[in-house]
């Protein structure tokens, strides 16, 4: 089924260039670099309040967050009997707090694993959308090449995402990456060193207008640090808490090293 919504994706934006290319303009230019930019900041926002949103302490969570042997069988069927009876919404949660301590698991995901949920709730209605506007209004190309930037980048965010805990990306999202059009390694590096900054995962280039937002948002005492980690319960009382601050450098291995370097 992923690869059929993924066929009809790629058909949207196809039929969506051809709607706006008709029309040459710099205004498309312009769509797209603020698209790209309205993209980021997203990904950031979003990122932000899902590392810090609580998660229910009835979920019992924590029994998988602190488990000492996550390799284990029980961990296997622990997990199981726990994601069963948790929703769509607070698995998404979790996963973002477990993906602080362990970070590499991100980077051995699929395609279709990182871009699955975005793909239905962002691409297709997106791109559907462009397409429609495109061919039944006088709507500026300029905002349709801003719309369809955005449902690509959300579509691929976690993606890229992921990426940046792979040693090895695909040649293309490097190629981005050392370009500027993607963020490095290393720049997301800082926010897995302090993970009170830079939240973006795109680019980067929205995490100085993100970074005084969580600022407020942490003195209003809407993120707060005990967020990070699911609640304890009885069951894990006195468990040692894993380092929520691994970095990256098992995952980055032996790329980017100097800059990595330079950051510690």
């Amino acid at each position: 089924m992923f690869r059929i919504a993924s066929a009809l994706f790629a058909v949207l934006c196809l039929v969506d260039l051809v709607l706006i290319l008709r029309q040459p303009s710099p205004w498309i230019l312009v769509g797209i670099v603020i698209g790209w930019y309205v993209a980021d900041f997203g990904s950031g926002l979003v990122h932000m309040l899902l590392d810090y949103y609580p998660s229910p302490p009835q979920l019992e969570l924590d029994r998988l967050y602190f488990h000492p042997d996550r390799g284990s069988q029980a961990y296997r069927d622990l997990k199981a009997e726990l994601m069963s009876r948790t929703n769509a919404f607070h698995r998404l949660v979790f996963d973002f707090k477990r993906h602080h301590p362990w970070p590499d698991g991100l980077g051995r995901r699929s395609m279709e694993m990182l871009c699955v949920d975005t793909l239905y709730a962002a691409g297709l209605p997106g791109a559907l959308g462009v397409a429609v506007l495109g061919l039944s209004t006088a709507t500026p190309v300029g905002i349709l090449a801003f719309l369809l930037t955005m449902s690509i980048l959300a579509t691929f965010a976690q993606y890229f995402h992921g990426m940046l805990h792979r040693a090895e990306p695909p040649k293309v999202v490097a190629f981005l990456q050392r370009l500027g059009v993607l963020m490095t390694p290393t720049m997301h590096q800082v926010h897995h060193d302090h993970l009170d900054r830079d939240f973006a995962i795109v680019s980067g280039a929205a995490n100085p207008l993100l970074n005084p937002i969580f600022r407020a948002l942490a003195r209003a005492g809407i993120c707060r640090e005990e967020n990070l980690e699911p609640p304890r319960t009885a069951a894990t009382a006195g468990v040692p808490s894993p380092d929520p601050r691994p970095g990256l450098a098992r995952s980055v291995a032996g790329r980017d090293r100097s800059s990595q370097l330079t950051l510690r």
